[in-house]
This record gives structure tokens, C-alpha cells and sequence, in this order.
């Protein structure tokens, strides 16, 4: 795909091109418009579509719960690394929305059973 051209999600012609963005809350998406069929679009996947948060954003908030936080912890620890106001039941939301491509969910209560929190991420410094 070359600079500034992408490829029609309605008739996959390749002779789309940018046409402004669209703003929300947390993140600004790139809009293109297609030369043959006039159709606006953008390159946002399905399952990312009319959400607040980017989707690396939702993806960190599963991948820190799924290290053994509390929703309390998650949402603390994902506020303060990136300035946001997430709250524990916008988490859970995601956690229930995702549940069929988060194995580790099914994982979830047997593991913190064996292992602490604290002992599931190993840190060491090396000299």
C-alpha cells in the first residue's frame, strides 16, 4: 500500500484517499474516501469501532489484569501510566467482551490459587 492510499472497504478499489479525520475522547482516526464509489471509511478493525479508548489501551487494561491485579489495581495502574480515567467497570466490560479471545481468563482463578501476584512476573537486574 503506498503513502496516503488505501484500498476501499466497500468495492476494494485502491484509489481511496485521506479525507480528514474523526476526533473522540482519547484518539483522532484517519478517515479516507474512496474515488470510485464516493463512500467514506476508515481503517479501524471491526471489534475496535465506535469505542472511547484505542485499542492498545483496552489490550494493556486485560493484559494487566490477566497478571493477577484486582479491577481496582488495573484500573489505578493503567490511569497513572497513561493519564487516563478508566474506571474498574469499563475493565470488566472489556473483560466480558473479549472473554472469547482472552484464554488466560479461563485460566484466571486457578493460577492466582498456585501463585501469588507478586510471584507470577519474575524481575531480575542484571550487572
Amino acid at each position: 500500500m503506498q503513502k496516503g492510499i488505501a484500498k476501499c472497504v466497500f468495492c476494494s478499489s485502491k484509489s481511496a484517499i485521506k479525507k480528514g479525520v474523526r476526533k473522540n475522547k482519547q484518539q483522532i482516526i484517519q478517515k479516507y474516501q474512496c474515488k470510485q464509489c464516493k463512500k467514506y471509511f476508515t481503517l479501524q478493525h471491526e471489534q475496535a469501532k465506535n469505542k472511547t479508548y484505542p485499542i492498545s489501551i483496552v489490550l494493556k487494561a486485560i493484559s494487566t489484569y490477566n497478571l493477577g491485579n484486582t479491577l481496582e489495581k488495573t484500573a489505578e495502574i493503567i490511569n497513572k501510566r497513561h493519564s487516563l480515567q478508566i474506571t474498574p467497570p469499563t475493565i470488566l466490560a472489556w473483560l466480558n467482551e473479549y472473554k472469547d479471545v482472552c484464554t488466560f481468563n479461563k485460566l484466571r482463578k486457578e493460577t492466582l490459587k498456585i501463585w501469588n501476584t507478586k510471584n507470577i512476573i519474575f524481575s531480575k537486574t542484571f550487572y
